[in-house]
């Protein structure tokens, strides 16, 4: 689609009507090579439309309501789309969207904003829209939140000196600046109700209280700052925030934000008494830490908070393991230990886990026609579920340009190896656009630069196509469309998938004076497009991981160095209509945070969803959404708390006794037929329940239980009913038409009128796979390091490590051979069998040669170091990485990761329909890993290393939190089967060494507990590091005070449709107004009686000498 700008008004509707695994479908829209300005976003419910719209007009940031709009609506079966700003200095803002999108800046100075912060929530009555534009706010403490984007967003800057902004985003957010100066801000916002913890900045303990300051969490954002001077800015709230900084990102206030060359970092925690806990800094750019207003804490390679900091890495919950060492030597008995953070992905509620083959994605450029995982031209990655879904899903996999998906790769059963011969791609066909500007007589001309053919300034698309045709080679090669004085030229037939040169367009001398010509190639021709795919899942094979390969791909117009696979899931949602009963529930208008919501439908919507054995906790963590049919209640997002109503019918002989139990609490003796204030008090005096947490109704011998606060049913918590006498029995039902929602509603929703939406797996949001490209193109030295890294011990052969190394591009013309010199910068500290290595016709270019590091045994004190590992050739690209090395002059353990991290599965034999582990494991579920231990030095006594498995915080923001242990370790030498049996785990295992066995390593598995509760995703608790200073590598900077001011950037007005309004609805009943001079001031008199109003009350039998008090108004008094 080919926008035009100007004064354009249009309306084109995109939409896919296949089913979401048929085929791979691309939308592209093209801007114009003047300044543009993009508005993107989706309406709230799934089956919404979402639009890309070009705002036109003389003012566009601020359009007038007549203002026209070139606007393109798509549905949710749309796969990709690209969106291509042209070459004016363009401006992209982006409030949602519905499927995986790519924009690309171009040319010119852009500006990128993801998420923007508004008045009021967008709905007709408040923001001025059509019900059909209704989209989801977050209420914050600046404003109502847009989402930013719901599905992967990749975004690249292009040419110029772009700014990046981003408030908001659900989904991963890839930005590239490419080319150019460019600038990345990333700011926190705090919900609103957040609160004040008043925690000591030196707190670092764990525990399961509840977070009072609440986040906007996002999904990651990975920055690639490309060429120039690229600078990052991550800002904190108003509040106390804790952030992690480590050498390649940085985490917490609900942010996760990765980055490569870049040139300088800066955090800048803003207001608040904020922590800043430094692990490492990066050699490449400079790492600035300013605290900001308040009393602000920086630790440089001390501990991390216990409870970790509230950032989501989407690869599920952590899960801590420590280790202890104990000995009678004095050298090793107590010394500090590095831990392990592993991501447990729970099974209690909907998920995807992406594996990438060998912990990290490389992948080389080859001949265009065969490729294999041996030589690095085909890499992988895996995708599974975490548990069996109720209808089918699918994953949605996008390619980014420059890789393709190999669609017939094969394994070799001997090596194990893959290969594959064609990619999925689509060679395109040349599209160019001639548009005419101011002619309105005359004549003007199109030619291939060397023939020139001459039309009227009226011509038809039919004129334009047979007078090209005879230049291309017949007139089939040529079609012609016209829309207006625009004519869109495809080169077909004959002249299909090549490169066209681009048409010469010119104005005859009786032209309209003034008049212009402009052409442009929207669609190279000659170069390809990559098809995504569909990887389709369902109750047969959930569990089983599907690979994902892929290939550089040589027709692609630029092939960039790194790039990010975009992963997006769609399955039905579970939906249905508001019904009376829905409503909002204080419990305590003197209190906060006892506030919630229900939502009461019909027709046993949630019947499926209750909790049971396989979905212990129903619906708890979704997030349920107003939809349709009420537009004023529309985009209310809603966490669920889970089922709350239960009815148990007790049948029992008259003067029979019972006892109600719920979860691990039991009542008193009961009479059967006792009387619902009978029971009410019972139920009240259990500790799990308290007084007036319960409601009680009784319609003949049936009790309906309604569990109010934030108390919910569970699989472990429902009602039962103990008999003392034997044939009296009981039956039971959980509500399939209510839930609990975690926050009260904005606006109730209208029963019968409104309808809901809960997206279940449709709402997961799926990690990108980011891939490191060695192209032709761009000559560069190939190393692959197995595992991502490497680890060396001095004094032990075996820890040596081999890694491949060869070129990326033939050697240069007339050079018979290239030399490739291995070293790590002058250090000495690691050394090779072969430090030199040739490529010439021998020795090919393309094939890898073996290298053996070896740390270098050199008598000094250092304990654990780092050294760089450098490979250097003439007219090649260098590869730098950092070699870890254990130091035999210094005792220590040595910890190693399998693929440098640990992944794994809830999981328990025989779950969900009768799954067994061994089938799991069998088919390749990755529900367990492994990693090792060993000594530095050899000890004179034995020593033990203790795996511990710890209490690690879980969280979902909006009222889910826990505090237990995560993990099961087993160490094979103590069982009989290999730790095959979930028996063999326990919550520590004792490793021992002894003076022979010490550079041994031993291996330690690792699998989840299963528990039957929905963890969340929202906390990252990074495991116990060695406090060294070596660990800070690039310049750090920390400034105490405050910074650069950024507080207009929550101040942005933003960017709306004509005739959208941008207001403060009003805070209570307005009685009258006078309107304000020069000389006097306006005035509003309004009904004081239906304002809020704040009781401050003290708690009885307490020594609280603090009390919080929030009080939202502009003016007046209190």
């Amino acid at each position: 689609m080919n926008l035009i700008g100007g004064r354009t008004r249009s309306l084109v509707n995109v939409f896919d009507s296949g089913a979401p695994a048929d085929g791979s479908d691309v939308l592209t829209i093209n801007g114009t090579d003047y300044p543009d300005v993009f508005l993107m976003r989706a309406a709230t419910a799934d089956t919404g439309l979402a639009f890309v719209a070009l705002i036109n007009g003389p003012t566009p940031l601020t359009p007038a309501g007549t203002d026209p709009v070139e606007r393109l609506n798509y549905n949710q079966n749309m796969e990709s789309i690209t969106v291509n700003g042209g070459n004016g200095d363009d401006q992209f803002y982006v409030d949602d969207t519905r499927a995986a999108i790519t924009i690309n800046g171009g040319q010119g100075n852009d500006f990128f904003q993801v998420g923007q912060l508004y008045k009021s929530r967008r709905t007709p009555v408040l923001a001025g829209i059509a019900p059909e534009d209704v989209f989801a706010t977050i209420d914050t403490t600046q404003g109502w939140l847009s989402n930013g984007t719901s599905k992967p967003l990749t975004i690249n800057g292009g040419i110029g000196d772009d700014t990046f902004i981003v408030f908001h985003n659900l989904a991963t957010l890839d930005l590239n600046g490419d080319a150019g100066n460019d600038k990345f801000l990333v700011q926190a916002i705090a919900l609103a109700g957040s609160q004040e913890d008043h925690r000591a900045l030196t707190d670092m303990s764990g525990g399961a209280g509840q977070d009072l300051i609440q986040y906007a969490v996002n999904a990651p954002v990975n920055i690639d700052g490309g060429d120039g001077f690229d600078t990052v800015v991550v800002i904190g709230t108003e509040f106390n925030d804790d952030f992690v900084v480590t050498p390649n990102g940085v985490f917490g206030a609900g942010l996760n934000v990765n980055f490569v060359n870049v040139e300088a970092v800066e955090i800048d925690g803003g207001a608040g008494n904020d922590r800043f806990f430094i692990l490492g800094t990066n050699p490449n750019w400079t790492t600035t830490v300013t605290g900001g207003l308040g009393s602000n804490l920086f630790s440089v390679g001390g501990q991390t908070p216990a409870n970790g900091v509230i950032s989501n890495t989407l690869l599920g919950h952590s899960g801590i393991i420590t280790q202890a060492v104990l000995s009678t030597i004095p050298g090793y008995s107590g010394i500090n230990v590095v831990g392990i953070s592993a991501n447990v992905a729970d099974n209690d509620s909907p998920g995807v886990v992406v594996t990438q083959t060998d912990g990290s994605s490389q992948v080389v450029q080859g001949n265009g026609t065969s490729f294999s995982t041996s030589d690095q031209t085909m890499d992988s990655y895996s995708v599974v579920l975490t548990r069996k879904p109720d209808v089918p899903v699918t994953v949605k996999v996008t390619p980014p340009p420059g890789l393709a998906i190999v669609g017939d790769a094969i394994v070799d059963l001997t090596t194990g190896q893959y290969s594959g011969t064609t990619l999925l791609r689509t060679i395109n066909s040349e599209t160019q656009v001639a548009t005419l500007n101011g002619l309105r007589g005359g004549h003007f001309t199109l030619g291939d630069g060397t023939t020139t053919v001459t039309l009227a300034f009226n011509a038809t698309a039919s004129d334009v196509q047979g007078a090209l045709g005879p230049l291309f080679g017949g007139i089939a090669n040529v079609h012609a469309e016209q829309d207006g004085s625009t004519y869109t030229i495809t080169f077909q037939a004959g002249k299909a998938h090549i490169n066209i040169p681009q048409l010469v367009g010119g104005l005859s001398g009786d032209a309209t004076a003034g008049a212009t010509i402009n052409v442009t190639t929207t669609v190279q021709g000659g170069v390809s497009t990559p098809t995504g795919i569909s990887l389709s899942f369902n109750g047969t094979n959930w569990w089983k991981p599907q690979n994902v390969f892929f290939a550089v791909d040589d027709k692609a117009a630029s092939i960039s160095s790194r790039a990010d696979f975009q992963n997006s899931i769609q399955a039905a949602t579970i939906g249905g209509t508001v019904q009376a009963g829905t409503r909002s529930v204080d419990m305590n208008p003197n209190t906060s945070g006892d506030e919630y919501a229900t939502l009461i439908t019909t027709g046993h919507a949630f019947q499926g969803y209750l909790p049971s054995a396989t979905l212990p906790e129903g619906l708890r963590g979704e997030s349920l959404k107003i939809g349709v049919g009420d537009a004023e209640a529309a985009g209310q997002i809603r966490l669920i708390l889970g089922s709350y109503i239960e009815s148990v019918t007790v049948n029992a002989s008259a003067g029979h006794t019972f006892q109600l139990k719920f979860g691990d609490q039991t009542t008193g003796t009961l009479t059967y037929g006792a009387g619902a204030g009978t029971v009410l008090t019972a139920l009240e005096s259990l500790s799990n329940i308290g007084k007036g947490n319960v409601a009680v109704t009784l319609n003949g011998n049936t009790y309906t239980f309604e569990l109010k606060g934030k108390l919910y049913l569970s699989q472990d918590s429902q009602f039962a009913v103990t008999f003392s006498n034997t044939g009296d029995s009981a039956s039971y039902s959980i509500d399939d038409n209510s839930l609990k929602l975690n926050a009260p509603w904005s606006v109730i929703p209208t029963p019968t009128v409104a309808t809901f939406e809960i997206s279940f797996f449709s709402g997961v949001h799926v990690p990108n796979v980011k891939v490191r490209i060695y192209s032709q193109p761009k000559p560069a030295v190939v190393v692959y390091e197995p595992g991502g890294s490497t680890s060396l011990a001095e004094g032990v052969a075996t820890s040596n490590a081999t890694i491949l190394v060869k070129l990326s591009a033939p050697l240069p013309t007339g050079t018979p051979s290239v030399t490739v010199n291995l070293g790590d910068n002058g250090q000495h500290l690691i050394s090779f069998d072969k430090p030199v290595l040739t490529f010439d016709s021998t020795n090919l270019w393309n094939v890898f040669q073996q290298v053996v590091v070896s740390a270098v045994d050199d008598g000094v004190v250092r304990g654990f170091h780092k050294t760089d590992l450098v490979v250097r050739a003439n007219g090649y690209a260098e590869y730098l990485s950092t070699v870890n090395i254990a130091d035999d002059n210094s005792p220590g353990v040595r910890v190693q990761e399998s693929n440098g991290s640990t992944n794994v599965i809830e999981f328990t034999n025989n779950e969900f329909g009768g799954l067994t582990q061994n089938q799991a494991l069998a088919d390749g579920f990755p529900l367990q890993a492994t990693y090792t231990l060993a000594l530095t030095q050899a000890p004179t006594a034995n020593v033990t290393v203790t795996a511990l498995a710890q209490p690690t915080r879980t969280s979902e923001t909006g009222g889910i939190v826990s505090f237990s242990r995560q993990l099961m370790l087993c160490l094979p030498s103590m069982t009989t089967d290999n730790c095959a049996a979930d028996l063999d785990y326990a919550p520590s295992v004792p490793v021992q060494f002894t003076s022979t066995s010490w550079s041994q390593p031993q291996t330690v598995w690792v699998r989840a507990v299963d528990n039957s509760r929905v963890d969340g995703m929202d906390t990252h608790v990074f495991a116990p590091q060695l406090s060294q200073l070596s660990n800070v590598q690039g310049p750090l900077f920390i400034n105490g005070g405050v910074g650069t001011d950024r507080t207009g950037l929550l101040e942005r007005q933003p960017v709306m449709l004509p005739a959208e309004i941008n207001e403060t609805p009003p805070m209570g009943n307005t009685l009258s107004s006078t309107p304000g001079s020069a000389a006097t001031a306006a005035t509003v008199t309004i009904d004081a009686s239906s304002l809020a109003k704040v009781v401050a009350l003290p708690v009885p039998g307490t020594n609280n000498t603090v009390q919080d008090i929030t009080v939202s108004a502009i003016a007046g008094l209190f």
